[in-house]
């Protein structure tokens, strides 16, 4: 019996399946709550392994769309994209596996980093030896077709400079609307972002306002995100609306 989809109402999810969600969610809490250094190594592990699948996995996407690539400016473009996009998924899954410390008890969070360390150390490998593979694929593919790589430079666009100044940082807890605001004002959008989306502009950017990231470096993670570059959306104007309601607050940097 197939499962609940994605913006499902409870009226349309089975009692049954809402009852087995529960008690695989509550298995995987008691034994993450009862988790200790005897488990470290285990948990490490299985990180490793889901964190060198998504690297692989990215790796290989992005490899599918060098055929697609018609000269050298388009290869130029996936060579920057893809190994940037690698290098944010190595990252993330670093992370990850160093965040395994916070299971373990103080006394012992030294011994369990530097046991972690060792996974992220060969996350990290699998991250260089993969954009290295990539690299060498389309330049492969360029000389094969006898295509001279250009090497990517973006275009700016008009509000980077002031993006570049302004550091954001989210004053609501959860899913963000804009239910409070009147609509006539939602000028830098078209509807509320109600829905999370990786290419949603609007939610997406809301989860990286810590007040520690400029809108630039916003803007640069959550395209890194979502496999594409963000397009018609200012940021700058759709922030400064946040700002004027108090959903978000800009920090003094």
């Amino acid at each position: 019996m197939p499962g609940p989809k994605t913006g499902d109402s409870l009226i349309k999810v089975l009692d049954s399946l809402l009852y087995d969600l529960c008690i695989v969610n509550a298995l995987y809490l008691y034994y993450m709550a009862d988790a200790g250094m005897e488990n470290i190594n285990e948990i490490a592990a299985l990180t490793f392994d889901w964190g060198a699948e998504d690297i692989l996995k990215t790796a290989n996407n992005m490899r599918g769309r060098i055929a697609d690539a018609k000269d050298g400016s388009e290869l130029g473009r996936l060579l920057d994209q893809g190994l940037k996009q690698i290098d944010f998924r190595t990252g993330i899954r670093e992370q990850g596996v160093m965040s395994i410390v916070r299971l373990i008890e103080n006394e012992r969070k030294k011994d369990a980093e530097a046991i972690l360390d060792a996974y992220r150390r060969d996350l990290a490998e699998l991250g260089r030896i993969t954009g290295r593979q990539f690299e060498k694929a389309v330049k492969t593919d360029a000389q094969r077709r006898g295509i001279r790589i250009e090497r990517y430079r973006r275009t700016k666009d008009i509000w980077e400079a002031a993006a570049a100044e302004i550091y954001p940082k989210a004053l609501k807890f959860g899913t963000l609307t804009l239910d409070s605001i009147d609509p006539a004002e939602w000028t830098p959008i078209t509807s509320s972002p109600r829905w999370w989306g990786a290419r949603n502009w609007p939610a997406a950017v809301y989860w990286w306002c810590d007040g520690m990231r400029s809108l630039l470096d916003i803007r640069d993670m959550v395209e890194l995100e979502a496999g594409c570059q963000m397009k018609d959306f200012d940021l700058v104007a759709y922030f400064n609306l946040l700002e004027k309601h108090g959903l978000a607050e800009f920090a003094d940097k």
